[in-house]
């Protein structure tokens, strides 16, 4: 199974032709493991440094994705990842969420681009990839951010 993902992943990639930007920060479902990842340093208006990161990750579940009859049924299962670092309290605070990518409980697209799994999210707001905007909530932590290019 492995080896089968593994051949599948290189010949979508070679396939896939030019990188091209909006395009290939949303999903490629015929890739069997990719990932959508955010890290940063912030400051509280309180003055406290924070250090966070977000990931999405997007996991095919067979290297042939059969035909479904139900709707729960799944080619993909979805985690994602949030920490948040506040330095000056000596604290590390985490959570994940995990879901299939049926339903709407989970699932990636291009344009616009949008990553989520539950509540959970990356999105653009159109076709261009800025601003992104990066929500995640758990039980004791909220991440809640408008990215902008500064390029």
């Amino acid at each position: 199974m492995r080896r089968a993902l593994g051949a599948l992943a290189v010949s979508a990639l070679a396939a896939a032709g030019p990188i091209a930007f909006p395009r290939d920060h949303g999903a490629h479902p015929d890739v069997p493991l990719e990932w959508w990842y955010w890290t940063g340093n912030l400051r509280s208006a309180d003055g406290r440094h924070l250090g966070f990161q977000l990931t999405f990750f997007r996991r095919a579940l067979t290297p042939d994705a059969p035909g479904r009859g139900s709707d729960w049924g799944a080619s993909h299962a979805y985690l994602a990842h949030l920490a948040v670092t506040d330095a000056r309290g000596g604290r590390f605070h985490f959570g994940t969420r995990t879901s299939r990518g049926a339903l709407g409980l989970a699932g990636a697209q291009a344009e616009p681009f949008r990553v989520f799994v539950e509540d959970w999210e990356a999105r653009s707001d159109g076709t261009s990839t800025f601003p992104l905007h990066l929500r995640a909530e758990d039980e004791d932590m909220a991440l809640d951010l408008q990215l902008e290019s500064a390029k």
